[in-house]
Formats: structure tokens, C-alpha cells, sequence
């Protein structure tokens, strides 16, 4: 009887746009919060600094290695849940 009220309440982890994806830090632009990382298909992807996972942005620096999961935004493709390869 309840099985409907109790689905409402059930929390689903949010399912990301694509697998993770590979890329080297392009430029970071720090005072702004946001930089750019070109993929290994040679694309530049925004991110700000709120998608970095586990670091803030004096952790990171070009032509590091990370990993991302790539989004769609209004303004274009946009990587969340940046993390550094080790």
C-alpha cells in the first residue's frame, strides 16, 4: 500500500553522461576557477574548479594527467568529477 509513497522518497545515484575519460591539463586559469583539458581525440573541454574530486586547484598543473566524466552544458561539453592519474 505504502510502495508508492516509499518510491518518492528513494534516492538514486545520479548516472553519469559517459564512461570516464582521459586528457592532459591545457591551461588552468586559477584566479578565475577554471581551466581546460584537451582529451586524447585532441578536443578542448571546459571545467571549473567545483568538478575537481579529492584536490582544489593548487593541486593540479599543466600538462598533468587526469581522468573526467564528459557533459553536456548550454555551453558546450563541460568535464565533472576531474581526478589526477597516477
Amino acid at each position: 500500500m505504502w510502495s508508492w509513497f516509499r518510491s518518492l522518497f528513494k534516492r538514486e545515484s545520479p548516472t553519469p553522461a559517459s564512461p570516464p575519460a582521459r586528457g592532459t591539463v591545457k591551461r588552468i586559469v586559477r584566479d578565475r576557477g577554471f581551466g581546460f583539458i584537451r582529451s586524447t581525440d585532441g578536443k578542448e573541454v571546459f571545467f571549473h574548479r567545483s568538478a575537481l574530486v579529492g584536490m582544489d586547484m593548487g593541486a593540479l598543473s599543466e600538462g598533468q594527467k587526469v581522468e573526467f566524466v564528459l557533459e553536456n552544458s548550454p555551453k558546450g561539453p563541460r568535464a565533472s568529477r576531474v581526478r589526477v592519474v597516477r
